[in-house]
């Protein structure tokens, strides 16, 4: 035996107009509140919905009036703004490339995020002992030994590399 004896699917009725002889479609349909549900079918005392995204529902009989519509409204389209990231200037995005290396699992040195981390950090250090900035060059060691960098030291870095305009 079926689990689904009692369903019963309603079909759309086709009606032509007088006036300009083309075909429209009446659908079977329940208001509520702003959202419109198109009949599907009936189970016992339940009327089958969906919605105008497909989400299935069920409405008891008694509680909801039926209607003809002409067709399902287009469901509401909301506008995201593509760029809902915030926009980072050059030194917080060098700092945030600075902070990469802290993705890396500790001790291991030969994955390629520390690879690149280790190169970014050389590169600024060898300019950074060129200048005869102590400060930068040790903040430099240090994320390469401990392979951790703090927002400040990162920020100090990106200072020093948009200053120096060294790309990386």
């Amino acid at each position: 035996m079926s689990l689904y004896h009692n369903v019963v699917y309603l079909h759309c009725d086709n009606k032509t107009t007088d006036n300009n002889k083309q075909k429209h479609t009446i659908m079977k349909a329940i208001k509520i509140k702003n959202s419109i549900f198109e009949v599907t079918g009936e189970r016992g005392d339940f009327f089958i919905c969906k919605d105008s995204k497909g989400k299935v529902k069920m409405f008891a009989k008694k509680e909801v009036v039926v209607e003809d519509i002409d067709s399902m409204p287009k469901p509401k389209v909301y506008k995201t703004r593509k760029s809902a990231a915030k926009q980072l200037n050059p030194i917080e995005e060098v700092a945030s490339k600075m902070m990469w290396i802290n993705s890396c699992v500790y001790g291991d040195r030969t994955s390629m995020s520390y690879q690149i981390s280790y190169d970014m950090m050389t590169g600024i250090e060898l300019k950074a002992k060129e200048l005869g900035n102590d400060f930068i060059a040790s903040v430099c060691e240090s994320v390469i030994k401990f392979m951790k960098c703090s927002e400040k030291q990162a920020y100090c870095l990106a200072k020093f590399v948009e200053e120096n305009q060294i790309s990386l």
